[in-house]
């Protein structure tokens, strides 16, 4: 199943595209996804934070909105916050206590869907408390694509702008030759949309990254040569009248 989620979300952006669209418009589809997730979410030995926040991320890159995958964000939401609430208590860092890469799935996903905003933004928030108080160092270290997804997630939800700056400043050491590589399909318009926010209402922040990144604009929307893969790849959550055509 993750590994579906991986080729029909992660691996080819015009076989996202066309997977985005066929989760629009094909009912059977939704309810594959749907019984999926609640299977997930309803599960008595449920998989690993980490595991779950996954199968989230990659369903809401997909376009899937259904009331299981809001409430699976919710209940993920509850743990990160509860583990950064517990940061906050012992006085130690929120990054100690709660994956920052988990954490950046979680509030991006609910930033695409649109999915518990407050929940989300108070994780957005207890993680830019961390770049406040951690060495600059200690920040870069971490995972660069998170901090990006964290800083899109706060923006696209309505966070204040003194958040998205100082998220944006955990990426101010990243240089673009290293992060357009780990960028996938789902990453490249997020990223860019922060990076023209960055250019306009921190320019104090501009980094190589942002320049890199919007200078890829002729990576969205082109066709990829796994296009053909879609209808099989469907062909696995068992919707009988996805059928293979020709393009």
């Amino acid at each position: 199943w993750v590994r579906l989620l991986t080729a029909l979300a992660l691996a080819d952006a015009d076989i996202l595209s066309r997977a985005r669209a066929e989760l629009q418009h094909v009912a059977n589809l939704r309810r594959a996804f749907s019984e999926r997730v609640s299977h997930l979410t309803l599960a008595p030995a449920g998989p690993t934070t980490t595991a779950a926040a996954v199968v989230a991320f990659r369903c809401a890159a997909l376009g899937y909105d259904g009331a299981p995958l809001r409430e699976l964000l919710r209940s993920l939401l509850d743990v990160a916050n509860d583990a950064a609430n517990r940061a906050s208590t012992k006085g130690t860092n929120a990054e100690e206590e709660s994956d920052m890469g988990v954490a950046a799935q979680l509030c991006w996903a609910c930033a695409e869907v649109r999915a518990h905003p407050r929940r989300a933004l108070s994780l957005t928030a207890s993680l830019a408390g961390h770049c406040n108080e951690a060495s600059g160092a200690a920040v870069e270290q971490q995972q660069p694509l998170g901090w990006i997804r964290l800083a899109w997630a706060s923006l696209a939800l309505g966070g204040p702008d003194e958040e998205v700056r100082v998220l944006l400043t955990a990426t101010a050491g990243i240089d673009g030759t290293d992060l357009l590589p780990s960028l996938t399909p789902v990453d490249l318009r997020p990223a860019q949309q922060l990076a023209w926010h960055s250019q306009q209402r921190h320019g104090e922040l501009t980094s190589r990254w942002t320049q890199a990144v919007l200078a890829q604009s002729s990576r969205l929307g082109q066709p990829g040569p796994q296009t053909r893969e879609l209808s099989g790849l469907l062909q696995h959550l068992r919707v009988p009248h996805v059928a293979a055509s020709p393009l």
